[in-house]
């Protein structure tokens, strides 16, 4: 184990002390825990067969809670354990992604508070995210039959995350045509250039010379494509057996054209990376951000009618799930009712469309992924957020952890700017852990205190 690794692992101590706390304060099962908690204690107890069907996603945590459970037992604590140790697991697997390999950069992005706040907890996040991130690493060192299974495993946490195994595969395929992926050979590639230096309008020569030359190297193509065709093949028969892509509780959860959730999504994975962004970049990025912008008359034009298409899509398509409206125990609720649909400012939602295509700009240059890159996980993470109709900051965490990615450069970031994003995350999740704890209300309809969470 590298010496970073043992860096990374320090924090072990910390995650131990909370998990402790979250368990001594919260001994229960709360909110979703209600759900997950009981159906991972009949696996415990050997029945397979019963099913909550108030579950809408796979058993992947219960099953990996098993062998745990061997050694520490079913109680609530002792499976929120699992959880805990993914945490730990996250920032070693990023690090490896990282192309600058920056410890510091890995907790930077693995401290990510909504993804650290329910590691103490029994949902399904941290499960997700790292089989993502297992099978983005095994790809990158194309290895692609573990790849497709670890893409498979986390098909098991997340049906969604079959968007991010198909987002892994078109990157593996881009690294093989552009002569990026080692085993390309000197034959014909298409030269992909990083978003600044090739305009949107180039994406359809750069599609059809991307065909041309798939055509031409497809037996290459078909080894790398192959692991994967089981995995969609197994998605595909899931949805013909299961009638949907939602288990159990379908009522609840179907699918919508909820078009502001990527505005949403943007303008939160920029707000959890501002200290690291303003830091590091200081001045000079404040003024890239501009130029970027407004630098031109053609990139105004661009700016403007992003603006307007954020300004229609929030007056016509800004949704609100009746758990949003009725849960304020969420922080959600609080930012919906007071920002997003403030009936005292009705006009403030309108007033961050500039905001959001101001966000955008800022993760369109990334200093080396190409233009079609950026595209292609734009649709990605609009296949994955615009169907729900909730706006739930869980579903933010492995598309933020993917963007984070794609934006490192082969350089570590500043010091500095590392530490101040690793200090305002920490202490985001030291307010948010203790809030959590701390401050608790009754409801008339349910037995129990009732917390704040994320």
């Amino acid at each position: 184990m590298a010496r970073s690794d043992l860096v990374i692992l320090a924090l072990a101590p910390v995650v131990l002390v909370t998990s402790w706390l979250v368990n001594r304060e919260v001994p229960d099962p709360y909110m979703d825990e209600i759900f997950h908690i009981p159906q991972a204690q009949l696996y415990c107890r050997g029945d397979f067969r019963s099913w909550d069907s108030k579950l809408t996603t796979p058993p992947g945590l219960y099953l990996l809670s098993l062998p745990l459970t061997f050694f520490l037992g079913c109680s609530p604590a002792a499976l929120r354990f699992t959880n805990a140790l993914l945490l730990l697991a996250i920032p070693l697997l990023v690090r490896r992604l990282l192309p600058s390999r920056s410890t510091l950069e890995a907790l930077s992005i693995s401290t990510y508070p909504v993804a650290m706040f329910f590691a103490f907890l029994y949902y399904t996040d941290l499960g997700s995210l790292a089989a993502v991130l297992g099978c983005a690493l095994a790809a990158q060192r194309e290895r692609h039959l573990l790849a497709a299974t670890l893409g498979c495993a986390s098909l098991w946490f997340r049906q969604t995350n079959i968007v991010w195994v198909a987002f892994i595969l078109a990157f593996s395929l881009l690294s093989l045509l552009s002569g990026a992926s080692k085993a390309s050979p000197s034959g014909a590639v298409v030269h992909l250039q990083p978003a600044s230096q090739s305009p949107l309008t180039h994406l359809p020569a750069i599609l059809v010379s991307l065909v041309r030359v798939a055509l031409q190297r497809w037996r290459e193509v078909l080894l790398l494509v192959l692991p994967y065709l089981f995995v969609f093949a197994s998605f595909g028969a899931f949805i013909i057996w299961n009638g949907g892509i939602v288990l159990g509780d379908k009522s609840n959860h179907v699918a919508t054209l909820h078009l502001t959730q990527p505005l949403y999504f943007v303008a939160a994975s920029t707000a959890f990376a501002l200290p690291s962004l303003v830091v590091g970049g200081g001045i000079r990025w404040i003024l890239r951000t501009l130029k970027h912008a407004t630098g031109s008359f053609s990139r105004f034009f661009l700016s403007f009618l992003l603006t307007s298409i954020a300004s229609y899509t929030i007056r016509h398509y800004s949704l609100a799930h009746p758990f949003l409206l009725s849960d304020n125990r969420h922080y959600a609720f609080y930012l919906y009712r007071r920002i997003l649909n403030n009936p005292r400012l009705p006009y403030l939602r309108y007033a961050l469309a500039p905001l959001y295509t101001a966000c955008a700009w800022i993760w369109w240059d990334p200093p080396r992924q190409p233009a079609l890159i950026i595209v292609l996980f734009a649709l990605c993470t609009s296949a994955v957020l615009v169907p729900s109709p909730l706006i739930e900051p869980r579903y933010f965490i492995v598309p933020h952890v993917l963007l984070r990615l794609l934006a490192a450069g082969r350089r570590p970031p500043r010091r500095t700017a590392a530490l101040a994003e690793i200090a305002v995350n920490v202490l985001v999740n030291a307010v948010t852990i203790a809030v959590f704890l701390r401050v608790k209300f009754r409801w008339e309809s349910e037995e129990g205190w009732q917390r704040f969470m994320w």
